[in-house]
């Protein structure tokens, strides 16, 4: 009952928000109209890619918001603005998402609006009918409940109670979903790909491809560097001293035994260094406690605050926590999260981690937020801080690295991070069984 009357308000919220926007959607709708009129003169072509700029701003809003409604990050797509007159008309009308931009400000202020509406005003039925208690002979003709005129006190007072119990009943299954008809049919205009997305995919993925392959090729060079260098080289040395105290055991067993424990420190320190090889191959944690838990770890060990917060699509499945994760929420988190390739485990907790690295470092933030959803066959990953933004991916700041990784996996990296903050890192793993 705690969570339908959670999803009553964040219907509820929604729908106002809604509401509240309908004015600057139906302003930009009308500007962007008079707009087009005015192309021929001139006018148009300079104040067309400004209007269009506005609404990309605003869609982008939407885009989050119903994607965080929805329980899945929505990627977000500025409007490039590079050009100056007919360049940036061009460019303003090129860009792939602009008009699914112009139809969603119709739909927002026609079907939206109504939607919302609708929803408020069931939610606000019951003290609605309650109300006409008191005032029922107020009104001609007489108020109808369940087919039933009011013709009588007796009929209120026992009638009108009625299908205000009923009305409030429905409320938590009535309202969530006519939020939800509105998110989905946000998202479907605002997220879906087009021809020119699918081809801009089809030849990032060549690129990123080739990029996997020399990453992957990197990784193997230097794993095996690290074991020829490292452990290999330590495991030589205790040989030779294992032989050299065998020989000399007989005439000097004092120096063999000094040998001896050499080769038993070069023991441990070959397996420290072989356990961090592997460590950077797939750390151990995932295997002991999955990936809920592992995620659990670091953000345990980060030196700023830091918010778990792992659940299913609808967010119905208890594992949000700061720190470690309690032994029921680890579990709720698991069966949330479903059955992940180790592969993806490996990439989603790499990223959390080198995140979490340059937060610490970077951003002077306060509090760092790591939300982790399954949404069908893919893991989103989104890392936020409340720090100073402006992430340069130039400057050596761990993005690239992050990106390379998740390439390989024919994922996908967005980051937000305007000068000031917030930042937010976002990642798409496809895990697919």
């Amino acid at each position: 009952m705690r969570e339908r009357l959670a999803q009553v308000g964040r219907a509820t919220r929604y729908s106002l928000a809604t509401i509240v926007s309908f004015p600057i959607a139906l302003a930009l709708f009308c500007l962007l109209m008079v707009s087009a009129a005015l192309i021929p003169v001139g006018i148009g072509i300079v104040t067309t890619p400004l209007l269009l700029s506005a609404t990309r701003a605003v869609s982008n809003g939407e885009r989050r918001r119903a994607g965080a409604h929805a329980g899945r990050p929505v990627t977000t797509r500025p409007l490039d603005s590079t050009g100056t007159g007919l360049t940036a008309f061009r460019q303003a009308l090129s860009d792939p998402l602009i008009f699914r931009d112009f139809a969603w400000l119709f739909v927002r202020f026609t079907a939206g609006f109504i939607l919302s509406v609708t929803a408020l005003m069931f939610l606000l039925m019951p003290v609605m009918v309650l109300s006409l208690i008191p005032t029922w002979h107020l009104f001609s003709p007489p108020p109808t409940v369940l087919g039933i005129p009011i013709i009588g006190w007796w009929q209120a007072v026992i009638f009108l109670p009625i299908q205000a119990l009923v009305l409030t009943l429905l409320v938590p299954f009535v309202v969530p979903w006519l939020a939800g008809v509105q998110v989905r049919l946000d998202l479907v205009l605002l997220s879906s790909a087009t021809r020119r997305e699918l081809a801009d995919r089809v030849e990032n993925l060549t690129e990123t491809r080739e990029s996997a392959l020399l990453a992957h090729g990197a990784e193997l060079r230097r794993i095996e560097r690290d074991l020829h260098d490292g452990t290999q080289a330590r495991l030589v040395n205790i040989a030779l001293r294992l032989g050299i105290a065998e020989r000399t055991f007989a005439d000097d067993p004092a120096a063999a035994v000094k040998l001896m424990q050499q080769a038993r420190d070069g023991a441990e320190e070959a397996m420290t260094e072989l356990r961090d090889v592997v460590r950077a191959i797939y750390p151990p944690i995932l295997a002991d406690r999955g990936l809920p838990g592992a995620l659990s770890a670091l953000a345990a060990r980060c030196t700023v605050p830091t918010t778990l917060d792992v659940a299913d699509v609808a967010g119905d499945t208890p594992g949000t926590g700061v720190g470690d994760l309690a032994d029921v929420e680890l579990a709720a988190a698991e069966s949330a999260l479903g059955r992940i390739p180790a592969a993806v485990e490996a990439a989603a907790y790499f990223v959390v981690a080198e995140a979490l690295t340059n937060v610490g470092k970077h951003s002077g933030a306060q509090l760092v937020t790591v939300w982790v959803r399954r949404v069908g066959d893919a893991l989103y990953v989104a890392i936020s801080d409340d720090g100073r933004g402006g992430i340069d991916e130039t400057a050596g700041t761990g993005v690239a690295g992050i990106r390379r990784r998740v390439a390989a996996l024919d994922g996908a990296v967005t980051v937000e991070s305007p000068r000031g903050g917030p930042s937010t890192i976002t990642v798409e793993l496809p895990c697919g069984s």
